[in-house]
């Protein structure tokens, strides 16, 4: 009994487990849609199809390529290829700025000697190339030492290089170096004192004077200016007595200690000077001979500024002649010497002169000689006798000019 029991048991279970296996396979098979849980959106951005803008990561079959990266140019390469555009386009007033003479306000340097100079530079290559076309590489060394490749739609093509520095005297931003091809640097020179100087129309500061009363008479004054247009200048030198002009070809580290080339002084080629002398002379020779005669005498043909021995030391010269009725009788400016502005007021004046003298003025001197005048309100005056013979010396075997 109890068997039968447990086998129809057996049997009911079956046939429901085979019913739920029925009924569970077909939901599976269904043609019906299976539901869709919502997506999270964090994945929805993920897989989301990529805009223009967004970066495409390849895929790991794919060879990375790495991103182009962009020509950084130096402070130096930037000055040098501005540089060179300047050269190019004939613009000189933005080459001076660039240059290292430009840390100077009151540089005489100006756009003709850029200009001048060009032709005789290596930059001269680039004339010719089209502004408008151009292209420039630029690659610098640690030299400071720029070069620059040119070309253009032309096909032409050349490499110059452009020297940079950091200027002493600057704000530490570079420049170009253009001693020797644009400008001269420490350029020393000697005028006479007391006078206003300007080179190029600019007036050169007194700040670059290096030494006053100086040369063998003491009287000059020397200038150093850092740097100066390469190019021939023209110096005009002025005061309440003249106004002149030199001209000279500018040198770098120039001394004119040793330097004639260096003193840059105005000629006085007035023959007037000449007479000046001869009167000079033969008045204050007649005031020596005056009786009871003393050499403060002298005073009114002196300097009010000269030395206060000039009237004796003159005075004692007449006095050592020996002969009476001594005249000078001519003058005449020297071959081997210039008559020249010593400083604001006084002529050093080279002369060839004639004596006479005897009874009868039958003995007679051709000597040279020299003097240095002073202009004063009162007319021309003796400043200093730098040559003492002048008023001593009597040799009728004497022909020097």
């Amino acid at each position: 009994m109890k068997n039968t029991i447990t086998v129809m048991l057996v049997s009911t279970l079956s046939a429901v487990v085979l019913s739920a296996c029925f009924f569970v396979g077909k939901a599976v098979t269904s043609s019906e849609p299976a539901p869709t849980e919502p997506v999270p959106s964090s994945v929805t951005a993920s897989v989301a199809k990529p805009s223009d803008t967004e970066i495409h990561v390849p895929s790991e079959t794919t060879e990375p390529t790495a991103p182009a990266v962009p020509a950084r140019l130096t402070q130096e390469e930037q000055l040098a290829v501005s540089f060179v555009e300047a050269v190019i386009r004939e613009d000189y007033a933005s080459v001076l700025e660039m240059l290292s003479s430009s840390v100077y306000p009151d540089a005489p340097v100006f756009e003709d000697d850029i200009q001048w100079a060009l032709p005789r530079t290596d930059f001269k290559v680039l004339k010719g190339f089209d502004p408008e076309t151009v292209q420039y590489t630029a690659v610098l060394d640690h030299g400071g030492n720029v070069a620059v490749t040119v070309s253009d739609a032309s096909g032409a093509k050349e490499t110059v290089t452009v020297r940079t520095e950091i200027p002493k005297d600057g704000d530490g931003s570079p420049k170009v170096n253009g001693s020797g091809d644009f400008y001269r640097t420490r350029f020393g020179f000697r005028t006479p004192s007391g006078v206003k100087v300007e080179i190029g129309g600019i007036e050169i500061d007194r700040n670059y004077i290096t030494q006053k009363n100086t040369g063998t008479i003491s009287m000059y004054t020397d200038w150093l200016i850092p740097v100066i247009g390469i190019k021939d200048k023209t110096i005009r030198l002025s005061c309440d007595c003249f106004d002149e002009t030199v001209s000279f070809t500018p040198k770098s580290w120039s001394d004119p200690q040793q330097d004639g080339e260096c003193r840059l002084f105005p000629y006085y080629e007035e023959e007037d000077v000449l007479l000046i002398v001869k009167n000079l002379w033969n008045d204050m020779y007649a005031t020596v001979q005056a009786p009871d005669s003393k050499a403060s005498d002298l005073y009114a043909f002196i300097a009010s500024d000269a030395d206060p021995d000039t009237a004796q030391n003159i005075y004692d010269a007449y006095k050592s002649l020996d002969d009476e009725n001594v005249k000078m009788t001519q003058t005449v400016f020297r071959t081997d010497g210039s008559t020249f502005w010593a400083n604001d007021h006084c002529l050093v004046v080279n002369i060839g002169y004639e004596l006479t003298w005897g009874s009868d003025g039958n003995k007679s001197m051709k000597r040279l000689g020299h003097i240095i005048l002073a202009r004063e309100e009162e007319g021309w005056k003796v400043y200093r006798a730098t040559d003492t013979s002048l008023f001593s010396f009597l040799n009728y075997f004497t022909s020097e000019w």
